[in-house]
C-alpha cells in the first residue's frame, strides 16, 4: 500500500497479499512476526494519539507529547502516517 493512504488492515487483507497466518512455512515465521509487531506498532501510534486528541483537541495536541508518553520515536510516527492530519483523521474514523 502506498505510504499516506488510510491502512487500516484486517485478516482479509494480510491474506489478499499472501500473508495466511495460521499457513506459515516455519522459516517465515520471522516474517509474520514482524508483519505483526508492525500492525502492533501502527495500532500503539493510533491509541496514543487518540489519547492526545481527546484530551486536547486537534490544535492542541502535540506529536512530541504522543512520543514522549508512549515512548514512540518521532520518525515511527512519520514512518506510518503522513502528517498530524491524516494521523487524526484515521482517530475520527475509528470513532465512528
Amino acid at each position: 500500500m502506498e505510504k499516506g493512504v488510510n491502512r487500516k488492515r484486517t485478516a482479509a487483507d494480510l491474506e489478499a497479499i499472501g500473508v495466511e497466518m495460521g499457513n506459515l512455512p516455519p522459516q517465515a515465521l520471522d516474517v509474520e512476526e514482524a508483519v505483526l509487531g508492525a500492525m502492533l506498532l501502527e495500532s500503539s501510534c493510533v491509541d496514543a494519539a487518540m489519547e492526545e486528541f481527546s484530551r486536547n483537541g486537534y490544535d492542541g495536541a502535540s506529536l512530541n507529547t504522543v512520543c514522549a508518553e508512549k515512548g514512540i520515536s518521532k520518525g515511527i510516527i512519520y514512518h506510518y502516517f503522513k502528517d498530524k492530519d491524516e494521523l487524526y483523521l484515521l482517530c475520527v474514523e475509528r470513532c465512528f
